[in-house]
């Protein structure tokens, strides 16, 4: 991020058109031709997520941090 910035108010890493986030089906798009240029076996973005959920924990962070780190906020206190 320190080579490429981010952008607009939001600070958004990937903007698509508008200065927002690009669509859900741009993003298939372009994982999908990445995955075949790759020749792997194909598997979701979204698993990425997860990979690296289990990391943080494995390495022992809390579930806040890893709440964080996903962007996520957790539930109010009560």
């Amino acid at each position: 991020m320190a080579e490429v910035g981010v952008r607009g108010d939001e600070r958004w890493l990937f903007v698509g058109s508008g200065g927002n986030p690009p669509h859900g089906n741009t993003i298939y798009y372009w994982w999908a031709k990445t995955i075949a240029a790759a020749g792997i076996q194909p598997f979701k973005l979204h698993d990425c997520r997860h990979f690296f959920a289990s990391g943080l924990i494995a390495a022992g962070c809390d579930v806040v941090t890893v709440q964080r780190a996903l962007g996520t906020t957790p539930p109010p206190s009560r």
